[in-house]
């Protein structure tokens, strides 16, 4: 099993990227009279809590998100992420950014992202993994469901 790279505390964030300048923030506009009274539906990004007791089928039910860090990849989860061209980063962040986390009937977790589906094992090893460009019609489905409950 290989040894899980750049390992950090729970307390610990990695450095926020900053967006690119057509996405940073532009200064606000005085409301115009006729929107000064209208409100702004508030859209909030789907997490697994939302998806809690979910029967999805043969990939588990959805639950709140464990306390699991990735501590290694098993020989397997280390070829699937080489061979499937997974990043560090993208494991990483759909560990600790899901928009799903599964448990499975093998005692496993299904976490699921924009960018990447990752499975740990209980102890934190990578079991498999792949890239969104292997979503099949299930998982975006699911994507589909995630959002639509989601608000955006």
């Amino acid at each position: 099993m290989a040894a899980w790279p750049n390992k950090r505390p729970h307390h610990e964030r990695p450095p926020e990227k900053a967006p690119p300048a057509h996405e940073q923030a532009k200064p606000e506009k005085e409301p115009s009279p006729q929107s000064a009274g209208a409100l702004e539906p508030i859209l909030s990004r789907p997490k697994p809590s939302d998806f809690v007791d979910q029967d999805f089928g043969k990939l588990g039910v959805g639950i709140e998100k464990p306390n699991l860090d990735i501590i290694r990849l098993s020989e397997h989860g280390e070829f699937r992420a080489e061979t499937r061209g997974v990043s560090v980063d993208d494991l990483q962040s759909t560990v600790e950014n899901p928009l799903l986390v599964l448990r499975q009937t093998s005692g496993r977790f299904f976490y699921l992202s924009d960018q990447a589906v990752v499975v740990l094992d209980g102890e934190g090893s990578v079991v498999t993994t792949y890239p969104a460009s292997k979503f099949d019609t299930t998982i975006k489905a699911i994507l589909d469901q995630i959002y639509q409950r989601g608000g955006r």
